[in-house]
């Protein structure tokens, strides 16, 4: 008898798959009898569609383009096990209102190899369970000739099969890093986004998932957290003229070399997954610090209100100053260990997304310059387009609306080049913190006396040992500059001036003093760490410091 109605087989025919695919091994060409099975299959589809067809029903396309996928998904797990020569002998076949095209099938199998392969071994290799700082150079190296020999391999075949071998693997290998870094950004939001949300995960090529190890969901947590114990503010020395961190003995532990290693294993696309990463990870560390920031205000109120009316106006020296000063810095020390050690945390980050943005910059100006020059050229002109809406806002119009989002499409290409800084980059958005540049203020004074400026390394150092509580300068102050930008700008300017009154105050006390011959060491600290604020913010300029301070004291100072 022939059958010609399988639709009460779809269940059934299940239990035969093994069976097939087993006659596929052992003779590849069999596969040329299952498009009869295939189109019989179709007949799966007369059975729903009987009364949406006769009622006419608008939802006919939408259930048949449904069951026809249903039927692909089952021709696909099929076709999986076939060879490439017996694929490439199979004919167009149309199942339900989708046709298969065998050629496209081929392809998806190919895809779906190479993806378990490179995540399969992305997985394994990034796995450092040793503290030996050389490690992450060693698994990097591994990495990257495993993927290169992937690569080439890949090369060699697709001529033989007749794909596009070099899209087909960055496609790939950019979809397997954006949904592990996707996943592994889940942690950070109260949303999550599942994989049937996912725009990276597929059902047709699915990408594994391995269990976690440690805090890290996946290998791009493992990475990135890797390289933040590796450059920790509590156990390095940043020295940006050497543009790296480094150990008590002098060892470079992170630098040029680790970032140029990273994006030869990894690519453009993992360096710029794991940046979006530790954006991720300074702004948990933000909202974690401005919630602490809030409760220290709060709680020191009273006190902040009394010492802002002592000191106002900051334009003028107080009378009670030397009284009002040692206060200040006896009720700051305590905000050292509670504040400062979050402050370097999210500093420490931030240095690190500048050696990615820098990274990332010069091998676009090597591998894409064209790209790199044409981007750099559109932001240029945009940032002049709003230079010009501010100057003159009626007749110039804002380049970006709710109509055109340019800025932000256009954002994503200029980071993924490096053309950004970090650290001038606004992570959260923050309510009315009233005292909050006085807050600032104290944490400044905190400072005072826990660094001295080290001629050697030309880096103010911490003159307790790393064992005591020591901690890198450089982190500070970056987060210390960091954190002032998710504020209004006036309250740098408000903190400035605070500062600057306690640095003319405390000037004023010379002549008082016939021991001090010199600037106190209290001024001395302070304007090193203006120095570095100047340096490493584009915000904070010699020229804003000079409102507050005599531009003589800069002149007469010098820490050499």
């Amino acid at each position: 008898a022939v059958v010609s109605d399988m639709s009460y087989a779809w269940q059934l025919i299940r239990k035969f798959v093994p069976r097939m695919q087993q006659q596929i091994k052992q003779d590849p060409s069999s596969v040329i009898m299952l498009r009869s099975t295939f189109l019989k299959l179709s007949s799966i589809l007369d059975l729903p569609l009987v009364r949406i067809n006769q009622a006419k029903s608008p939802d006919l396309i939408s259930v048949s383009e449904y069951y026809s996928t249903e039927l692909v998904k089952f021709v696909r797990m099929v076709l999986d096990i076939i060879h490439t020569e017996g694929m490439l002998a199979m004919e167009n076949t149309l199942v339900g209102v989708i046709e298969i095209d065998p050629k496209q099938l081929l392809e998806d199998g190919i895809r779906k190899t190479l993806v378990q392969r490179i995540a399969a071994t992305m997985n394994s290799i990034l796995v450092i369970n040793s503290s030996n700082p050389d490690e992450l150079s060693k698994r990097l190296h591994q990495l990257t000739d495993r993927l290169e020999g992937y690569r080439r391999s890949f090369q060699y075949i697709q001529d033989y099969v007749n794909i596009y071998g070099l899209k087909i693997w960055q496609e790939e290998f950019s979809r397997i890093v954006n949904y592990n870094v996707e996943q592994e950004c889940n942690s950070f939001l109260k949303k999550k986004i599942y994989d049937h949300q996912s725009a990276y995960q597929s059902e047709a090529i699915p990408i594994p998932k391995f269990p976690r190890v440690g805090d890290s969901v996946n290998f791009v947590g493992r990475l990135a957290r890797e390289i933040v114990r590796q450059s920790s503010f509590q156990s390095t020395t940043y020295l940006d003229q050497m543009s790296g961190w480094f150990d008590a003995q002098g060892r470079e532990l992170i630098g040029i070399r680790t970032f140029t290693l990273l994006n030869r294993s990894i690519g453009v696309f993992g360096v710029t997954g794991l940046d979006r990463l530790y954006c991720f990870m300074i702004v948990k560390k933000l909202q974690d610090l401005v919630g602490a920031c809030r409760n220290q205000i709060k709680s020191r109120a009273p006190y902040f209100d009394k010492v802002a009316n002592e000191l106002h106006p900051t334009s003028t020296i107080p009378n009670s100053a030397e009284r009002v000063y040692q206060e200040a810095v006896k009720n700051s020390a305590s905000l050292f260990d509670q504040i400062i050690p979050s402050v370097a945390r999210i500093g420490q980050m931030q240095l690190i997304r500048k050696h990615i943005a820098s990274n990332l910059n010069f091998s676009a100006k090597i591998d894409s310059k064209t790209m790199f020059f044409a981007l750099d050229a559109m932001n240029s002109a945009l940032l002049t387009d709003v230079e010009a809406h501010y100057k003159n806002p009626e007749e110039k119009p804002y380049p970006d609306n709710n109509e055109n989002p340019l800025l932000p499409e256009l954002s994503e290409y200029l980071e993924a080049v490096g053309i950004n800084d970090p650290i001038t980059k606004i992570y959260i958005t923050t309510k009315p913190l009233n005292f909050f540049p006085m807050f600032m203020f104290f944490l400044f004074l905190s400072l005072s006396g826990k660094f001295h400026f080290s001629k050697s390394l030309s880096v103010l150092v911490p003159n307790a040992p790393r064992k005591k509580g020591g901690i890198d300068s450089t982190p500070v102050i970056v987060g210390f500059i960091t954190l002032l930008k998710q504020f209004h700008s006036i309250h740098t300017q408000k903190f400035l001036a605070f500062v600057g009154q306690y640095i003319r105050a405390n000037i004023n006390l010379v002549p008082k003093n016939p021991k001090l011959t010199d600037l106190p060491k209290e001024v001395r600290d302070l304007l090193v760490f203006l120095e570095l604020l100047c340096k490493y913010s584009t915000s904070i300029k010699r020229e804003d410091l000079e409102s507050y301070i005599p531009p003589y004291v800069f002149d007469f100072f010098t820490h050499f």
